[in-house]
């Protein structure tokens, strides 16, 4: 029998991501809620502190969008998402694959051809006018933390 010895941890600086101060985690993203209104283009601006807003890919996303919204606001509140249309092509502001399917019975549907941006509202999820002013949410991609 070989004798075992203690084994030793040793953390490598820079090995850890988590959230920069003000941003909560979800999987691997951080993301901040903002009840201030603002347009879609004027919450998208966000991109210059290194987030956009924030992309549905599931349903649980959507779920838990909107826990995040009723815990801040304790009401359904108009909130921006990552989405929009563009030549009726969907797209994220994030670069990520359009893949969110879960929208509200009946949408998108462009109602008079002036939706193209992505909202929820309590339980659907549904495209609208991108000039109203919305709650937002924002996501960025963990940070890799020093010592």
């Amino acid at each position: 029998l070989t004798p075992v010895s203690p084994l030793a941890v040793q953390l490598t600086p820079g090995c850890c991501k988590a959230c920069p101060d003000g941003w909560a985690k979800h999987g691997e993203r951080c993301y901040m809620f903002f009840n201030d209104k603002k347009t879609w283009c004027e919450a998208e601006v966000l991109r210059t502190q290194g987030g956009n807003l924030f992309s549905l890919h599931t349903p649980e996303d959507a779920d838990f969008v909107r826990n995040v919204v009723l815990s801040a606001t304790g009401a359904r509140t108009a909130t921006w998402l990552g989405s929009h249309d563009s030549n009726n092509c969907w797209l994220n502001s994030d670069g990520s694959k359009f893949d969110f399917q879960a929208w509200g019975p009946g949408e998108p549907n462009n109602y008079g051809g002036k939706e193209g941006c992505m909202e929820l509202l309590g339980q659907p999820i549904n495209d609208i006018s991108c000039s109203i002013k919305a709650a937002f949410i924002c996501a960025r991609s963990l940070e890799v933390m020093d010592d």
